[in-house]
């Protein structure tokens, strides 16, 4: 058993109280256990080691985020509830009251517990309330500030998630909570907050694959293609087959100039995963790349189908690079009618579909099209 200082040291009279009323109620258990009838003796007893562990008597790792949360005050309550039943009968039956007198005590006692219930509804109503609640009662709460952030970050309030985010890592550095607030300030433009954001996420969990990717990509919004490169690469160290990490890693490669080690990355990851990005972007590179010595028509329209028909030919991305490889091939017209179904697909107002529009008229002029080494927005999904 390992005791906390702060659960020993009774900081108010309510908390003084609490620990005298419990160590007393332990005492009377103990001295009357021979004569306590078993229903209520049992109640009493999983009153007690319940509640050592929700006040914190017996120390666990969720005490350290939300100590004495009374959300667990259901696990020594039942206890109560046994107790009180079996003390209510037992009583009855020395006094000799009637049924329908412990019906009434027991339906005044179910009363009581149903009020109570009534009014902690509304602390666990939604999310915001129930962790704000939580605060109010532990403002060092890491993982309250945490869930709040996140709460308001799928709401649109980024201002108001950084704040709490801010606040988690205060209290107790995390990578999950450094990376989302890496993200608000990358969307946000704070390039250097995010870089540093993502930097301290990779030194708090070196294992988080997310936290390499996405200093990786803030690093190449930078111009910093080699460092991007590098925290790729140390991202598919650790998770050899994250795909997500292998595209950027293989459009920064493109990018580079290095087509041969994108390629041969892809055709690695495809050996063993079944991706439409893979396949979508490998048939791409085949398809139109300024280097006749990677193209391959043929193969380019054999992956793009594949990834086509992974998505069930609804994915624009994937479709625009069909129509490439259709045009690779010289069949233009099936260019042309597989271009306009990317359009169909696509936001109109998005940049690829300003890149689509573009691309079919190529193809009715009967023209391939060719991308140039360098333009990050060559690669479908306009680079990392």
């Amino acid at each position: 058993m390992f005791l906390r200082a702060h659960v020993l040291l009774a900081t108010g009279f309510a908390d003084l109280t609490a620990w005298i009323g419990l160590v007393a109620t332990a005492g009377v258990c103990l001295a009357l256990r021979d004569r306590l009838p078993r229903t209520v003796a049992f109640g009493l007893g999983l009153f007690l080691v319940n509640v050592a562990l929700v006040i914190g008597l017996v120390w666990f790792t969720y005490l350290d985020r939300a100590p004495v949360a009374d959300h667990l005050a259901y696990l020594p309550n039942l206890g109560l509830a046994f107790g009180a039943v079996g003390g209510v009968m037992e009583l009855a039956r020395w006094t000799r009251v009637p049924e329908r007198g412990v019906a009434v005590v027991l339906g005044l006692w179910c009363t009581l517990l149903a009020v109570a219930c009534a009014r902690q509804i509304a602390v666990l109503h939604d999310t915001e309330t129930f962790w704000s609640s939580a605060l109010a009662g532990n403002p060092d709460c890491s993982i309250c500030h945490y869930n709040l952030g996140k709460f308001f970050d799928e709401r649109g309030k980024p201002d108001v998630a950084a704040a709490h985010y801010e606040a988690a890592l205060r209290v107790e550095p995390d990578a999950e909570a450094a990376i989302n607030l890496g993200n608000i300030r990358l969307a946000g433009g704070r390039m250097d907050e995010a870089t540093a954001l993502y930097r301290r996420a990779v030194q708090l969990d070196a294992t988080n694959t997310a936290a390499r990717r996405n200093l990786g990509i803030a690093l190449a919004m930078q111009g910093r293609a080699d460092e991007a490169i590098a925290e790729y690469r140390g991202g598919l160290r650790i998770a050899p087959d994250d795909t997500a990490t292998a595209i950027l890693l293989s459009r920064a490669l493109v990018d580079t100039g290095r087509t041969g080690e994108a390629v041969a990355l892809l055709e690695n990851l495809l050996e063993r995963l079944a991706d439409a990005d893979v396949a979508g972007l490998l048939a791409w590179i085949r398809a139109t790349s300024p280097d006749p010595s990677w193209r391959d028509g043929a193969a380019a329209v054999r992956l793009a189908e594949q990834a086509c028909e992974l998505t069930q030919y609804e994915d624009p991305d994937k479709l625009d690079t069909l129509a490439a490889a259709y045009a690779e091939v010289g069949r233009f017209a099936d260019a042309v009618a597989t271009a306009r179904r990317a359009l169909r697909a696509a936001d109109p107002k998005s940049q690829l579909a300003g890149e689509v529009r573009e691309r079919l008229a190529l193809y009715e002029a009967q023209q391939p099209f060719r991308v140039g080494v360098g333009a990050a927005s060559s690669l479908p999904g306009g680079g990392p």
